[in-house]
């Protein structure tokens, strides 16, 4: 699960982080506290962020829709870009002082989108676990 884990954030890092430079000229935000605040942040936020935007949301929303809606891909759909997107907003709010822009939020959908994929297809602990080493192997770099 680990090592699974560690694959999917490095990847997140590499890939994701690769495609949103190269396509907007953008370089993700990188940390500016201590080594250890970073680490503990980085622990605390893939696993909160993961069950907030990931576990309750895409799975409350399913639950919602299923009522409604029978195409499962239609509901999964639905739920995996409205926890995508409520992530990246998240990081906007008052409380991070953070200005919106264009490239950082397409970052953040983006990477929402992966960890929204892992959830779905791998689960809760796969998703914090690559979410949070993603966040350790960002302040490495």
């Amino acid at each position: 699960m680990f090592l699974e884990s560690l694959i999917y954030g490095a990847l997140l890092g590499l890939v994701v982080g690769t495609l949103t430079e190269v396509s907007l000229g953008a370089r993700e935000i990188l940390f500016s506290q201590s080594k250890i605040n970073s680490l503990v942040l980085s622990l605390g936020a893939g696993i909160y962020e993961e069950f907030v935007f990931r576990f309750l949301l895409i799975t409350g929303i399913f639950w919602i829709l299923k009522k409604t809606l029978r195409n499962k891909f239609v509901i999964y759909t639905i739920a995996f870009f409205l926890s995508s997107l409520f992530f990246s907003l998240f990081h906007y709010l008052e409380l991070f002082n953070e200005p919106f822009q264009v490239n950082s939020f397409l970052f953040r959908f983006t990477a929402g989108s992966v960890f929204a994929i892992i959830f779905i297809f791998r689960g809760y602990g796969i998703a914090a676990y690559s979410h949070s080493l993603y966040n350790i192997l960002l302040m490495f770099r």
